[in-house]
């Protein structure tokens, strides 16, 4: 696979014109949608532009468990950022997280250029192997891990916000 690197360490299918370590700009706009920084837009739409992005974005053949999985084993992800794809998957499982994805958005964001250590990242207590834990569920082996992700009450959100800490923008200030 021909790969695309995004500003967190992210990989995913190769996306045309897009630059490694840079953001994708659709998510970027669609997270100013999301943000509310622009009227007059079509709800409808910007749910189904949203899913068609990230669905794209993690490979349109794929499933959200290889995306993970790959990630997993790349050596350009930080442990506390592993950690938060873990929790994404279990927030896909049962609706469920480690933190709020808002605070891992400010946690992975903002300090991303600061290494892991062990009394500042953010580490599951008990040790996962992700090919026998939750990712070989069939929520998440399955293509229909969006809907899964979607059918907890606020999935859409959840959703969004996660699609901008793997592909948005990183801010250079704190």
């Amino acid at each position: 696979m021909e790969a695309s690197i995004y500003p967190l360490g992210i990989i995913a299918p190769r996306r045309e014109n897009h630059v490694d370590y840079e953001s994708d700009p659709a998510v970027d706009r669609l997270w100013s949608l999301y943000e509310g920084r622009v009227s007059n837009i079509n709800l409808k739409n910007f749910f189904f532009e949203a899913i068609d992005t990230f669905k794209s974005l993690i490979g349109e053949n794929s499933n959200f468990g290889e995306f993970v999985e790959t990630n997993l084993r790349s050596a350009n992800l930080t442990p506390s950022m592993q950690e938060f794809l873990m929790d994404t998957v279990r927030y896909i499982y049962d609706g469920k997280r480690q933190m709020h994805v808002s605070t891992w958005d400010y946690l992975l964001r903002t300090h991303h250029d600061v290494k892991d250590q062990p009394q500042t990242g953010i580490h599951s207590t008990r040790h996962r192997n992700p090919k026998t834990d939750i990712l070989g569920h069939p929520v998440v082996g399955d293509t229909q891990w969006i809907g899964e992700w979607l059918k907890h009450s606020d999935g859409f959100a959840d959703m969004v916000w996660t699609m901008r800490i793997l592909f948005g923008t990183v801010s250079q200030a704190r």
